[in-house]
């Protein structure tokens, strides 16, 4: 449907421009926001094959749609699907990091995101790790006063509370 080949034999995605991948990501996200979940992910699934032909393993398209395919998921309840998406973003947006020698705040929005999935999953340690990798990030990119740092420091808190590690969790 959305991603046929053209009449004239050639691959859709020759012709992925930056101002029609916005385009594509804006009209998946409004089937995620209307509850079509598995439409949405088809969708998804199929620009992630697109955005590997085009531009390899290692492109920012290609980690927004590891990760906006998790966030689907996630609304699907689909907490493992959810993960595995988050890892692949995670991965991708690692390999962009140490391409351009410096760190990405990309790579904290999608540990967050793994970190949830596995609070979810009742994954504390794992849900941890994650968290406390996203923190480091955005200390160095945003600063210890952030209210994006403070939302990682509450989830570091929910997870001490689910432990039972009152004392760390009121800090």
């Amino acid at each position: 449907r959305l991603f046929r080949v053209c009449k004239v034999g050639v691959p859709f995605f020759l012709f992925l421009t930056k101002a029609n991948c916005t385009f594509f990501v804006l009209l998946i996200s409004s089937f995620d926001q209307r509850g079509n979940f598995d439409e949405a992910g088809e969708l998804f699934r199929n620009l992630i094959v697109i955005y590997k032909r085009k531009y390899g393993d290692a492109h920012p398209l290609l980690g927004s749609a590891h990760h906006n395919l998790g966030v689907v998921y996630l609304g699907a309840d689909r907490h493992e699907d959810a993960l595995d998406s988050f890892l692949q973003a995670v991965r991708v947006r690692k390999r962009l990091a140490i391409a351009k020698g410096k760190g990405n705040p990309d790579v904290a929005i999608s540990l967050v995101k793994m970190g949830v999935c596995n609070l979810l999953l009742k994954r504390f340690d794992d849900a941890l790790v994650a968290f406390d990798e996203a923190l480091a990030i955005r200390q160095r990119s945003l600063g210890e006063l952030h209210p994006s740092t403070a939302r990682v420091l509450n989830n570091i808190g929910c997870v001490h509370v689910e432990f039972a590690w009152y004392p760390q969790a009121s800090k």
